[in-house]
């Protein structure tokens, strides 16, 4: 099984990727609305990576939900994660393990990936229109500042 710091350090590189999938989606649902472009490819690319890490969470703990819940916990924990990838990694752990039922069984062969990736892009892509929503209104309030600044300049 893969040690919990080795997951972590390859989880990082993992997570760094659907930051990147989460900002070029919601930046190109943007250009959608306007009817431009397609942007499936991000949500693909996350739901392929995403199934990966957690199929292989949960065959690597044999579908028992106590040895996910340890093993996650020590791996968000891993030193190679930043403040802002531990809090997606506990998101994570925290959704696998609520998946997952009591039966060993059940998890082992019946989990239900797709809808636990699904459920984590709608709240990654909602955190990030929030971050774009205070982005772009602190920017406005800036050139709001400047114009205001040149005015005042001008009398």
């Amino acid at each position: 099984s893969l040690q919990p710091d080795v997951a972590a350090a390859m989880l990082l590189s993992v997570e760094n990727e659907w930051a990147e999938q989460t900002a070029a989606f919601v930046s190109c649902a943007v250009q959608a609305d306007a009817g431009v472009e397609d942007c499936s490819p991000a949500l693909k690319a996350f739901e392929g990576s995403c199934s990966t890490v957690v199929g292989a969470v949960v065959r690597a703990s044999d579908g028992e939900r106590d040895r996910v819940k340890s093993y996650m916990s020590e791996v968000c924990a891993g030193g190679a994660l930043t403040e802002t990838r531990q809090q997606q990694c506990v998101k994570l752990s925290s959704a696998i393990v609520s998946t997952m039922t009591a039966s060993d069984v059940d998890n082992r062969d019946r989990f239900k990936t797709s809808a636990l990736c699904h459920g984590l892009w709608t709240r990654f892509t909602d955190e990030q229109r929030e971050r774009v929503k205070v982005e772009m209104a602190a920017q406005a309030e800036a050139e709001k500042v400047a114009a205001q600044k040149a005015i005042e300049a001008q009398k």
